[in-house]
């Protein structure tokens, strides 16, 4: 069986007119990296300068019992007066021992200034609510509780704040270690949306944020109250504080800490089904989006995604469509590149690029299937399930 040829046609002039819709956004991000270079965030590692913050960091754990002290133990570690630091842990109901290690680790450390609380009610952003009503200090800084930090991760994010008109300072996620075949799939991806948001960010359109590192100066938190961001959706309180910000500060209200002391770094999904439950988690806020400067990047670059599935699943029909396939890949990797390089460079991890093509050749038919499948399906997280 063959599909008729203007079929096809019209299929290639789509694919092509999206084409040309994504070459324009990608490359505006890429100018947003190399021609307008983002200001690095400089340490304030001396707390008696003139922009010594107090600071309030807020962490939201469940079932970390693997990692809670391995953070703690780097928040201890971190450059800066520990007389200026709080920090906020939040228990959500874990049922393994995350609870009783965090505790001993406070206890062993009593000048450490934390203090660890159980969530009074379930899910994430109950839990940060919480935490942030019990926060004292002018800035707040997020991360989560299976992240890793650099010693100088609060003074790089805190130096963002130097500018007066910034109140949300987004922060760059890198997956670490990836050692498996998978996990390296996974941290290219991650240095891909990392490079996408310092650039958008940088050309006053900032289009996400990642609750693994992100702060934000507490007038923020008083004024739009952090648990109602759209508390419909289970995941999203990190692009949802964005938006917030923005239509009450502007566009340039919120800035990139492009920094490598900023970095923070996680580990990869352990295997498929915790990866498509994850990404179905990130796909399912999507529905409460409605800003256009979010809404017309993440259509481009969906549409673009499926009508390149079209043309590999028309290769059935049509082997020929399988080189049309191949072109347009070729070409997604080109104009991808640049910004990857780049993003790749500045996260050390420029080894990551040989898999470009490989990660291309199946990031069309990912992209689609989590893309439909977070709209509809539940999901799983942390034991819990969810329909939103």
């Amino acid at each position: 069986m063959m599909l008729p040829v203007e079929i096809l046609m019209w299929l290639v002039r789509l694919v092509g007119i999206l084409g040309m819709l994504y070459l324009i956004l990608i490359s505006l991000y890429t100018i947003g990296w190399y021609f307008k270079p983002l200001p690095v965030a400089e340490e304030a590692n001396d707390h008696t300068t003139d922009h010594a913050f107090r600071v309030s960091i807020l962490i939201a754990a469940r079932n970390e019992q693997e990692n809670i002290s391995l953070l703690l133990h780097d928040l201890h570690q971190q450059r800066y007066n520990h007389k200026l630091m709080e920090i906020i842990l939040v228990d959500d109901h874990s049922t393994d021992a995350t609870s009783s290690r965090a505790l001993q680790f406070i206890q062993e450390h009593p000048n450490f200034n934390c203090q660890l609380i159980a969530s009074e009610k379930h899910g994430k952003k109950a839990a940060l609510s919480q935490a942030l009503k019990k926060a004292k200090n002018e800035i707040v800084l997020f991360t989560d509780a299976d992240c890793r930090l650099g010693p100088g991760w609060v003074s790089t994010m805190l130096s963002v704040f130097k500018h007066d008109h910034i109140r949300l300072a987004l922060g760059p996620v890198l997956i670490d270690p990836a050692a498996s075949l998978f996990g390296r799939l996974q941290a290219l991806e991650m240095i891909s949306l990392t490079g996408s948001t310092a650039g958008s960010c940088d050309l006053g359109f900032p289009v996400m944020a990642n609750g693994a590192n992100l702060g934000f100066r507490r007038s923020v938190g008083n004024e739009q109250d952090y648990h109602d961001f759209s508390n419909w959706y289970t995941s999203g309180d990190d692009v949802f504080l964005m938006l917030s910000v923005i239509r009450k500060y502007g566009r340039k209200a919120v800035m990139f800490a492009k920094s490598t002391d900023a970095i923070v770094r996680t580990e990869p999904a352990g295997g498929l089904m915790p990866f498509f439950q994850q990404r179905l988690r990130w796909v399912s806020k999507s529905r409460g989006y409605n800003h256009p400067m979010i809404v017309i990047p993440a259509l481009i670059v969906g549409f673009f995604n499926l009508s390149l599935v079209f043309v590999l699943l028309s290769g059935i029909f049509e082997p020929a469509m399988l080189l049309v396939y191949l072109l347009f890949v070729g070409f997604k990797t080109f104009v991808d590149y640049p910004v990857l390089l780049a993003t790749s460079r500045f996260m050390k991890r420029t080894n990551l690029l040989v898999l470009i093509f490989p990660l291309q050749l199946i990031y069309p038919v990912y992209v689609a299937l989590s893309g439909i499948a977070g709209l509809l399906l539940p999901f799983t997280w942390k034991g819990r399930s969810y329909r939103k």
